[in-house]
């Protein structure tokens, strides 16, 4: 990834307005709504392996809501994320598992080489965040290096054609505009 944009991802996510995403779960918005549902589908993916206690690592790990969900299952959790306050406020909902050595949180790019010792995760969360790598095959040669032989990677990524999205004009608009240019990423 080019420093820019890397720097300029972190700016963004560091940004003051974006310490709303520690509070994004429990808000009555629509977009809190499907981030939650998201999120809940994603648990239901990691609890059918029928596996207790694993060792998961999750790229883009935000303001911890996940990381709280899963450490409460009993599972070892890393979490990486570019933004600084994000991670704060992730440590500070885990602070207990912190202290207990079940958590460890990272601010750092996922374009980076990740932190993480080789072959010691059963399970690679990522939820809503691939949109910010900028090397996806680097990104995923990281998480094969991380991985257990036999473990598991759940992706769970929003969709870009979502049907409310095709409600809203200006919004109509810009998907139309993707659709028809063959864009790979979306762009906001």
């Amino acid at each position: 990834m080019s420093e820019k944009r890397k720097n300029e991802i972190k700016r963004w996510w560091d940004n003051p307005r974006n310490i709303r995403w520690n509070n994004f779960y429990e808000t009555d918005d629509e977009n809190s709504f499907y981030a939650e549902r998201r999120l809940n589908k994603t648990l239901d993916v990691l609890n059918s392996l029928g596996k207790k206690n694993l060792n998961i690592l999750e790229l883009g790990c935000g303001a911890g809501q996940s990381s709280e969900r899963l450490l409460s299952s009993g599972h070892n959790y890393k979490g990486i994320d570019i933004s600084s306050q994000l991670i704060d406020c992730a440590k500070n909902r885990c602070k207990e598992y912190i202290e207990t050595n079940q958590a460890r949180f990272y601010v750092q790019s996922v374009d980076d080489i990740l932190p993480i010792e080789e072959n010691s995760q059963d399970v690679v969360l990522i939820i809503g965040m691939l949109q910010y790598v900028d090397n996806i095959d680097f990104c995923f040669n990281e998480i094969k290096k991380v991985l257990k032989p036999n473990g598991h990677i759940i992706i769970c990524q929003t969709n870009m054609y979502h049907i409310t999205e095709f409600l809203q004009p200006r919004s109509l608009l810009v998907k139309l505009s993707y659709l028809f240019t063959h864009q790979e990423y979306e762009i906001s």
